[in-house]
């Protein structure tokens, strides 16, 4: 796994541009999902609808150009963006014809990308996920003294603006991590045999529990999405 001090030097400023870019698509797609979840209709205002979605999807190619020319790597975003080559090329006509003025109202550069259907959408979600994910992991576990990582975050969300903590991955390493500073407490104080303490013990232990259930719940729904993805890709 990457960490943030993998990066120096103009390196670390191409980073910092493309997380900065990440910033801006998560915001658009912020605004996007709060028109969806305000229970507004597509018929009642289909162009405020189309307008969010064109904001959030033309900034989501621009995070996708800049992952390549960093360059950047990471497993599980390169598997999700090799599993629908198509979907990359059509989110880049999307994004011209969004940002570039157009003088047809119905250019095929912003209808091909819609017209692909549910599998362009869940790749959508999942690949500005994992780009989350990507980012967020860059600080997770650093190597440099854990007093030291606070101003660390601070200073790189000075730098961006944001650093994804609410992501499900930063859930259940939150989750971890309380029990880690449990059973951390349990030790200072001398404590790992009364009742008390072993009531702590035990709910760390589930907090792990739970922790690695969803982790290995994430994985496997994540391979299931990839085949459906390469599936509706090939065979639109």
């Amino acid at each position: 796994m990457a960490s943030i001090l993998d990066f120096t030097g103009d390196r670390f400023e191409r980073l910092a541009s493309w997380a900065r870019y990440l910033y801006w698509c998560e915001l658009h797609r912020q605004r996007f999902d709060a028109w969806v979840e305000s229970g507004i209709g597509v018929d009642d205002d289909r162009w405020k609808f189309v307008a969010l979605l064109s904001s959030w999807y033309a900034s989501l190619w621009v995070v996708i150009e800049g992952w390549q020319q960093v360059p950047l790597a990471d497993a599980a975003v390169d598997e999700f963006l090799a599993a629908a080559p198509k979907y990359q090329d059509l989110l880049k006509r999307y994004r011209n014809g969004v940002y570039h003025y157009q003088p047809r109202m119905l250019d095929s550069r912003l209808t091909e990308f819609l017209e692909e259907g549910e599998g362009a959408v869940y790749w959508s979600h999942l690949i500005h996920e994992e780009f989350c994910r990507f980012y967020w992991e860059l600080f997770a576990s650093p190597p440099i003294p854990a007093s030291l990582l606070p101003e660390f975050r601070e200073t790189m969300i000075g730098i961006v603006g944001w650093i994804p903590d609410t992501i499900p991955a930063a859930r259940v390493e939150s989750l971890r991590q309380t029990g880690r500073e449990a059973i951390a407490m349990l030790r200072e104080a001398e404590d790992l045999t009364s009742s008390a303490a072993q009531g702590v013990l035990e709910a760390a232990r589930q907090s792990e529990a739970v922790a690695g259930d969803t982790e290995l719940r994430m994985r496997a729904w994540k391979q299931k999405m990839i085949v459906r993805i390469k599936s509706e890709a090939d065979n639109p």
